[in-house]
């Protein structure tokens, strides 16, 4: 069964572009906004909330979102939005650069810049872009850079829920790890002044505790004596 995704764009320079990816029909992707639909959410006093809203509905139930790169996609607001929503709400992100994909003109366009090295993660402090792949396609004809895509897509999307999963058990590691070196916490030392205590070292997977023990108590390896 194909992954349900979502498509993160440039409407007005890149939705052709967005379409013929999404026509592939290698995963199946969100509906995307008509001209009028896309009209009527982005105008009005409440526009901001519209988009918020709309951005949550075509979200919900997707598995990963896919920010389709053009010259002008990065540090766009809604962009950025929808990148941080997902990477939030624990989705695959991934990017594709589609510049050399036509547009309805026939024209391809310049290589722009990795959306990713403005957003960081909000539990490392790293840039996504040391994390999410942006995948540039090496060739420079249209219908070759729609053929790599179409047979990449699928693993690409795979890829990229791996990667969220992974670095959410390494985040939420963190946050254990940081959680237990605070002093309030902290496991007080033994009466008896050896000081045995349980370190929890929070990870996703079933990584023991490590157990740190003062020279000379009995449950210390080095200081254990047969007979």
């Amino acid at each position: 069964m194909a992954r349900r995704v979502f498509y993160s764009f440039y409407y007005k320079p890149d939705n052709w572009r967005a379409s013929q990816v999404r026509n592939m029909g290698v995963i199946e992707g969100n509906r995307p906004a008509t001209d009028n639909d896309w009209e009527k959410i982005t105008t009005g006093e409440d526009k901001d909330e519209k988009i918020e809203k709309w951005i949550a509905e075509q979200m919900d139930g997707k598995s990963c979102v896919v920010v389709l790169i053009g010259s002008n996609t990065a540090n766009r607001k809604w962009i950025n939005r929808e990148i941080k929503k997902a990477w939030d709400d624990e989705k695959g992100v991934l990017g594709v650069y589609v510049h050399n994909v036509k547009n309805s003109d026939g024209e391809q366009s310049t290589k722009g810049s990795n959306p990713f090295a403005s957003i960081k993660d909000g539990e490392s402090g790293k840039m996504l872009s040391s994390i999410v792949k942006a995948h540039v396609p090496t060739f420079s004809t249209s219908k070759k850079v729609y053929d790599y895509i179409k047979e990449n897509l699928a693993d690409w999307v795979e890829e990229a829920i791996t990667i969220r999963s992974d670095n959410w058990c390494d985040s939420r590691g963190e946050r254990q790890r940081r959680k237990h070196r605070r002093p309030d916490l902290a496991i007080k030392r033994a009466h008896d002044g050896f000081g045995g205590a349980v370190v929890p070292q929070g990870r996703c997977d079933n990584s023991p505790a490590i157990h740190r023990w003062g020279r000379g108590h009995p449950n210390d390896p080095k200081s254990r004596r047969d007979g």
